[in-house]
């Protein structure tokens, strides 16, 4: 069973438990409780991700630590992570995010200018791709959130108030992140003119995690892997998008 087909069976149970009405029995779309709810048992009952990243050396100063993709290791920077960490925090106190899995947030695409792409990647396997990318100084990360959220989900649940679709980009630089709001329930894909999108990394909290980040004064423990456990196999294919952003 995938993951994303877990969170649902889970949120079917517990809001028929309890009486409640299941966003009208649509097998996509959440009221934020119903979220909340399936969230809280992800964090401690949930599945780990099976290959999630074990960057212990960043903690010690080292500057590089041991990453796999498919089974083969190989040396990527410590400011993937620590960077990366910083997104997913500036999108949790920002609000755009509320949660570090399926139903809201759980993958970041990495991206770079698509002039550079042609330029220096285009002809990399897929794993070279990966390992030269992450030591890109241009590298982006898109993350989409509430993607199943309900659309008419209402505002003042306790999954907080104004949480709407919403497309972030993530830079490598310190740069802060950028916001853009989808248009439409139907805008799942939401982008920025000028990337090319390859590698996707997987995101799930678990309180056994890797990685820990502070938010709003809140713990929040979690993974990330670079192999995608709802797929025998990941192979990344370059994608040019060009979508006016708002």
């Amino acid at each position: 069973m995938s993951v994303t087909k877990l969170f649902i069976t889970v949120a079917v149970l517990l809001a028929i438990s309890r009486d409640q009405v299941y966003s009208g029995d649509d097998q996509w779309f959440f009221t934020g409780n119903e979220i909340a709810v399936a969230y809280r048992f992800q964090q401690h009952y949930g599945a780990r991700l099976r290959y999630p990243l074990k960057p212990e050396a960043c903690l010690y100063g080292q500057e590089e630590f041991t990453a796999s993709f498919q089974g083969k290791q190989f040396p990527a920077p410590c400011r993937f992570v620590t960077e990366t960490i910083r997104h997913l925090r500036e999108a949790l106190e920002s609000k755009a995010a509320r949660y570090l899995f399926p139903l809201d947030l759980d993958y970041g695409r990495l991206g770079v200018p698509s002039e550079l792409w042609k330029a220096k990647y285009s002809k990399l396997s897929g794993e070279e791709q990966l390992r030269a990318l992450l030591q890109e100084p241009s590298l982006v990360a898109l993350y989409h959130t509430a993607g199943h959220l309900e659309p008419e989900a209402n505002t003042k649940s306790t999954a907080g108030e104004n949480w709407q679709k919403r497309s972030l980009l993530g830079f490598y630089n310190g740069q802060p992140m950028k916001t853009f709001s989808r248009r439409s329930s139907e805008a799942l894909a939401s982008v920025p003119e000028g990337y090319t999108w390859l590698n996707d990394f997987k995101i799930l909290a678990h309180y056994l995690g890797e990685l820990q980040l502070v938010s709003d004064g809140a713990v929040v423990t979690f993974d990330i892997s670079f192999d995608d456990d709802r797929a025998a196999e990941v192979s990344p294919k370059p994608v040019n998008v060009s979508v006016t952003s708002r």
